[in-house]
């Protein structure tokens, strides 16, 4: 029906073009025109669209980073959900969905969202490490570790990613694994409290 409909506008914008019986050349060539005419038509209202679609995830992104930034995350969560909508292989916007959740204490969600992002991103080391760390708090350390292990070269994640995996082979009664993963957890230089 709407293909009908544009077909009939375009007879009408293209009331110049001669029309004679079937058969003859121009008539074919009017046909060539209206086919490529809706075809140069529907190309733009989809490219269109895209762009349309792709300046609200924009728009939705900024107004989802401010609330965040403010501790607003009931709204960065609902923001990120529609940029999501739009782009769901947003890595950043997975990652920063799983902060929001994390803030607010929801570790399924913040745990579910920051292993979106690493999968999305496996290069990233910090989308990596989040992930690890949430899984961690959830008592999920067979899951964690291969997290664990890939955001170790991070120097930002190196002492924490080692204390979660000694921590981790600590609870396994893993006891030679954890003493080893504490130590370089401990020499790395890092003054936290957990080394």
């Amino acid at each position: 029906m709407f293909l009908g409909y544009i077909t009939s506008l375009l007879r009408i914008a293209l009331p110049a073009t001669p029309r004679v019986e079937p058969g003859n050349r121009l008539s074919m060539w009017r046909k060539g025109t209206e086919t490529f005419i809706l075809v140069v038509f529907l190309s733009l209202s989809f490219t269109a669209q895209g762009i349309s679609q792709e300046s609200y995830a924009v728009k939705y992104a900024k107004e989802a980073d401010k609330a965040l930034h403010e501790r607003e995350y009931d709204l960065a969560i609902s923001d990120y959900r529609k940029v999501l909508r739009i782009n769901p292989s947003s890595a950043a916007s997975w990652s920063n969905l799983g902060a929001a959740w994390f803030a607010k204490g929801n570790l399924s969600q913040a745990s579910d969202s920051f292993l979106r992002a690493a999968r999305l991103q496996p290069a990233n080391r910090d989308y990596a490490f989040n992930a690890a760390l949430t899984l961690v708090r959830q008592d999920k350390c067979d899951i964690a570790e291969a997290y664990l292990k890939n955001s170790l070269p991070s120097g930002q994640h190196r002492a924490a990613a080692q204390y979660l995996l000694g921590l981790c082979a600590f609870v396994s009664k893993n006891w030679l694994e954890a003493k080893d993963a504490l130590k370089s957890a401990e020499e790395s230089g890092s003054r936290t409290a957990e080394t």
